[in-house]
């Protein structure tokens, strides 16, 4: 089968990111011809031998900033040359670039995130505490998300609802949650178009857990942003009991404005941040790690760091939000603790660190999940049944 891949970027980034070049590098070995097209190219871009791979500027554009024709007509001339069986559409948010790819071949779009049913991107009130459980459009307008918009209230409305209605012209909507197939129902997208698959991870050899260090250490890996939690989690930190050893793997904007907060919460001596890691040496972590940490305040689409740590047979404390629930199961393979109870957080930390046996339970319990879930392996198959289902319709 010939697959041509469709995202804003080519370069290892976040998890979507890394999630489409794995299915690339896991299509070829399998024998399947893949091609790449991206929008945005810089220092970072990659480069593989014998893919086909091009750069068309414009196809990450906001619909409107700049002119579209061209940019539709060069990628309607890579289409006709790869002539491939099915496309498969990531982060793309311009309704003009959706609507040609789906005219013109079997196309299957992976949502990633809630971008597409919010204007603020996490599905946040204003004042990103409160979380949003309506559907995108006028009520927007009136609850303040628009406020300061860099588009007009009115033409950011329509130019949303052009973008749901392009997606709902796509003959399979692919997401990683029940919450993310939730989400769109709920703005309008056909409940029969879209199919829960969710990600998967590399499973280590079998691992019994223990860390690798006699040291207390608990690991967070993400974006250094408001929004993943990372202030809840310093808090949360302040209030433990235990001693303990923190690694806050992850870059972002907050970075400094969190050091300071360490610094001022009296825990800043016990919290390193390592910046960057790359996703290859995340494993070294994990083996240190007794339990990790998912403090995210938004709604997560998924968050493969969970199943990750998973992998590892490490236990996890999340909030519980978005799809989180979906691979978490409290008191079985970690805790889900109330979004916002910072003092129940630190509880659950506090109680992993002190009842090595009951860690060691549910990393265990998390292992075989993973193992019966989440495995690559397994991963390829049902990928390949959405894109036969795809074609066959």
């Amino acid at each position: 089968m010939r697959i041509l891949h469709v995202d804003q970027h080519y370069r290892y980034s976040g998890g979507a990111e890394q999630y489409y070049l794995d299915i690339m590098e896991m299509l070829e070995q399998a024998g399947h011809k893949v091609g790449m097209v991206y929008g945005v190219k810089d220092e970072h871009t990659l480069q593989f031998p014998n893919r086909a791979e091009y750069h068309v500027a414009g196809i990450e554009a906001i619909p409107g900033s700049i002119p579209i024709a061209e940019t539709l007509e060069e990628l309607r001339s890579v289409v006709r040359k790869e002539n491939p069986d099915v496309i498969n559409i990531h982060n793309i948010r311009n309704f003009h670039v959706i609507e040609a790819l789906s005219n013109m071949k079997p196309t299957v779009r992976f949502i990633h995130d809630p971008t597409l049913c919010c204007f603020r991107d996490w599905k946040l009130l204003p004042g990103l505490n409160e979380l949003c459980a309506y559907p995108v459009g006028w009520r927007c307008y009136f609850a303040g998300c628009l406020k300061d918009f860099p588009i007009q209230p009115v033409k950011a409305i329509l130019l949303k609802r052009s973008e749901m209605r392009a997606h709902k012209q796509i003959d399979r909507i692919l997401v990683a949650s029940g919450y993310m197939k939730d989400l769109l129902i709920l703005n309008g997208v056909p409940g029969e178009k879209i199919c829960v698959l969710p990600y998967f991870t590399r499973m280590p050899r079998a691992t019994t857990g223990k860390s690798d260090t006699a040291e207390n250490i608990i690991l967070f890996a993400g974006l250094i942003h408001h929004v993943k939690g990372v202030d809840k989690l310093i808090k949360a930190l302040a209030l433990m009991k235990s001693k303990f050893r923190a690694y806050l793997m992850g870059d972002g904007p907050y970075l400094e404005r969190y050091r300071r907060l360490a610094a001022d919460e009296g825990v800043g001596d016990r919290i390193s941040f390592l910046g960057w890691v790359e996703h290859d040496r995340m494993k070294e972590y994990y083996s240190k790690a007794s339990v990790v940490v998912v403090p995210s305040w938004w709604v997560e689409a998924f968050g493969i760091v969970g199943i990750e740590a998973m992998a590892h047979a490490k236990p996890v404390v999340a909030f519980d939000t978005g799809g989180i629930g979906d691979w978490l199961k409290n008191g079985a393979t970690g805790f889900l603790v109330p979004r916002g109870d910072i003092a129940a957080f630190a509880a659950r930390m506090d109680e992993l660190l002190s009842d090595k046996a009951l860690a060691s339970e549910m990393g265990a319990n998390a292992r075989l999940a993973a193992e019966k879930k989440y495995d690559r392996e397994r991963y390829l198959p049902k990928l390949m049944d959405v894109y036969e289902n795809c074609l066959n319709s």
